[in-house]
């Protein structure tokens, strides 16, 4: 599995698909799970070839970079609908470097 290349395009498609379940179908309620496991590469998308070996540092890495960008997404949906019970669907996330 391999995933977005462009990173604000990849914000706005998660943006847009957070409002279509939550404001244009009506589910104000839904939660969102971005990925499970991280740990064993092919759960989330990743950009390119070749994928991190298992739980490596760079795994890791990759999840934790894409995991914000569906924050950033579901801060601005929730910006843009202050009416939705919140946050959203993940609250707003501070960048900061992982520790490890």
């Amino acid at each position: 599995v391999y995933g977005p290349t462009d990173a604000q395009r990849y914000v706005a498609y998660l943006a847009a698909y957070i409002t279509y379940v939550m404001v244009d179908q009506g589910f104000a309620d839904a939660r969102f799970e971005y990925g499970n496991e991280p740990d064993i590469r092919g759960q989330f998308p990743f950009p390119a070839p070749p994928l991190p070996g298992m739980g490596s540092r760079a795994l890791f890495e990759g999840y934790f970079a894409n995991y914000l960008l569906a924050a950033e997404a579901a801060d601005r949906v929730q910006r843009q609908h202050p009416e939705l019970p919140g946050p959203a669907a993940a609250a707003p996330v501070r960048r900061r470097a992982a520790r490890w």
